[in-house]
């Protein structure tokens, strides 16, 4: 894609990214790639991690071995304390949050600062009362943005700013990079007697997972289902799988820093979620050969093209997933198919240098 920049300013622009320190899921990874592919000509980039323990995150972790500089802060206080720093010490011209309390706690922290104040946004979560009233007041804070980018077009559509400076970025992945994450060995064995049916990700209500077990328990003789991740869902999916009489067909792996190996070595990979930005496991999947059956949300079409690099299914339906299922299941020759068209779809439009340059591209223009 031939991305031209509005005006290359003389000299890197500072920019400090601001994100919670987590586990690496989709956003993390998404970050750090992000990071990783700015051109050092337009940005110097620097992140400052909202940490929940004493010992650096894999968020943190991951930026180290990327060669990103970043700060920790601890508690709301703390960041603020540090943010102020670093654009003093660094700077700064640009601030751009990640995460819905982020967004929140910089609108906070940057009053009385002459910076530029974006946000990107990966999508809402709106479960449970404290998550919808984050999600509430970082939604109403955002107007005030000086720019708001986006992971999916739905996303870019919906975010209301004052000045309109919303843009989708999109999600991208480098297959390069994926390819020889995959070749490592797998963190876990998993049984290989059956096709392999796979989710990563975080254990958590909107991810539709209750719906993905009600589907699995009646092809349990036909595959074997592993959940990758954890989450404060994870009780009570475990408690669901016994009742299903699942215990031997459904593996809980707990969280793992590098998923990949798993994902290649899949037969299918599952989404059921009932939101989604624009989910970056499924570009993996399709990148690395494997077959992907997802629910219709968020800017999960706008990746899948349903029937040809993939499968989508209405959400909340566990009968329709479970067809869907049993379907790529049966048809090899139809998962071949799909898994070659998705590979060409992703090194064609999903490509992580792509999301970079218009990064650049959106950023440069406003900072103008």
């Amino acid at each position: 894609m031939d991305i031209t920049h509005p005006q290359k300013p003389n000299e890197p622009a500072p920019i400090l990214f601001v994100k919670e320190g987590r586990e690496l899921y989709g956003a993390e990874r998404a970050t750090v790639r992000l990071l990783r592919e700015l051109d050092p000509k337009l940005f110097q980039p620097h992140v400052l991690v909202l940490e929940y323990g004493p010992e650096p995150s894999e968020f943190a972790r991951a930026l180290k071995e990327a060669g990103v500089a970043n700060v920790a802060a601890h508690g709301r206080r703390e960041l603020k304390r540090k943010l102020r720093e670093v654009v003093a010490a660094q700077n700064i011209r640009i601030v751009c949050s990640i995460g819905y309390k982020c967004h929140i706690l910089c609108h906070l922290a940057c009053r009385g600062l002459n910076v530029m104040k974006l946000a990107v946004l990966h999508g809402w979560v709106r479960r449970g009362l404290k998550l919808r009233l984050y999600t509430a007041v970082a939604e109403k804070l955002l107007y005030d943005f000086d720019g708001v980018l986006t992971v999916s077009p739905q996303l870019a559509g919906e975010i209301k700013v004052k000045n309109g400076r919303a843009a989708c970025i999109g999600n991208g992945v480098d297959p390069d990079e994926l390819e020889r994450l995959a070749a490592i060995d797998a963190p876990v064995l998993l049984p290989t007697a059956k096709p392999l049916l796979l989710y990563v990700g975080r254990l958590e209500p909107e991810k539709g997972l209750l719906d993905l077990l009600k589907a699995f328990a009646s092809l349990k003789d036909q595959a074997h289902l592993a959940l990758i991740g954890a989450g404060p869902q994870e009780a009570e999916l475990r408690a669901a799988v016994g009742r299903l009489g699942l215990s031997e067909n459904v593996s809980f792996t707990g969280y793992l820093e590098n998923p990949l190996p798993l994902i290649r070595q899949a037969t299918l990979l599952t989404l059921p979620s009932y939101t989604e930005g624009t989910p970056l496991v499924v570009l993996e999947a399709m990148a690395l050969g494997t077959a992907v059956i997802a629910t219709n949300v968020g800017g999960t079409p706008e990746v899948v093209d349903d029937g040809e690099s993939g499968l989508l299914t209405p959400a909340r339906q566990p009968d329709v997933l479970r067809e869907a299922i049993e379907w790529l299941l049966d048809d090899a020759e139809l998962r071949a198919t799909m898994v070659t068209n998705a590979r060409k779809r992703v090194v064609a439009e999903f490509s992580q240098s792509a999301v970079a340059r218009r990064f650049e591209m959106h950023v440069l223009e406003w900072l103008s």
